[in-house]
């Protein structure tokens, strides 16, 4: 069996059921991720890195089945939101909107010790909740006990000492955001101390990605061919989500950010096939 390298470096036997199931995820039929791996299987090799399967995979799904190929880069996609988090806390944002939260971006909060800068406020049913988002632009990396205790300690001292006044509702949790997985230590001390974790395959069925995929939330960077600078100049006007080059007019998106309109006109037919 062929012994693939993860990027965390540590090795691991090819599995080619999870394979199949993370080309499917995207919404590709078995027959097609089936395809994709009867065509990639005969170039693997022992110490083939995940990033090397991958970027065989996405190249033969493309051939099948363009619409599965966009949502299978779904976890680069939003890596590419960097490399500052700001991205990154205005898209989830968009998403706890979509989740029925009011949401308020980069507050600041005076507790009774310090100033604290949060990342989001979510309010629902006259509940406030301190979001902190958590980025990473590379793989490989758990979001730890360390990021989980600092949420904690944050929220403690909001607690006594933050008002209620801009946003009319008290902080009383706390949620834990990021774009990787949590650590085994990081989801024990959180459960423990009551904090919400959101991330990749956390909650186990209700993970960042199943909410991105039932909701139809992908980030722009989804989009094939979308390079850095178009990315900065879209997220500078807030539009994050592919939808929105959907839901607004692309002559006023061209005027707001400078890309050329025919260029937008591409980019809005790649949202739409995604999109349905």
């Amino acid at each position: 069996m062929v012994q693939v390298v993860k990027a965390s470096g540590d090795t691991e036997e090819f599995n080619r059921r999870k394979f199949l199931r993370s080309i499917m995820r995207g919404g590709s039929s078995k027959s097609v991720a089936q395809r994709v791996l009867d065509s990639i299987e005969p170039k693997l090799h022992d110490e083939i890195s995940t990033k090397q399967i991958y970027q065989l995979a996405s190249a033969q799904l493309a051939r099948y089945d363009s619409k599965g190929s966009l949502t299978y880069d779904l976890k680069d996609s939003i890596m590419k939101l960097g490399p500052s988090g700001f991205p990154f806390e205005d898209y989830i944002g968009g998403i706890l909107s979509w989740m029925g939260y009011e949401v308020s971006v980069r507050n600041v909060a005076h507790g009774r010790c310090v100033r604290h800068e949060i990342d989001l406020i979510a309010v629902a049913k006259g509940r406030a909740t301190m979001v902190e988002c958590k980025y990473h632009n590379y793989k490989g990396v758990f979001t730890g006990l360390k990021e989980a205790m600092y949420t904690y300690a944050r929220l403690l001292d909001i607690r006594e000492g933050y008002a209620a006044d801009h946003i009319g509702a008290k902080i009383e949790k706390a949620m834990l955001v990021t774009n990787t997985k949590f650590s085994e230590d990081a989801i024990a001390f959180s459960s423990c101390r009551d904090i919400e974790l959101l991330g990749w395959h956390h909650p186990e069925r209700n993970g960042l990605e199943r909410i991105i995929d039932n909701g139809r939330l992908y980030p722009v960077t989804i989009l094939h061919g979308l390079d850095y600078e178009e990315t900065a100049a879209l997220a500078k006007c807030g539009l994050i989500m592919a939808r929105d080059l959907i839901r607004f007019d692309l002559g006023d998106i061209a005027e707001k950010t400078g890309i050329p309109r025919r260029r937008l006109g591409g980019l809005s037919s790649q949202a739409r096939e995604l999109l349905g």
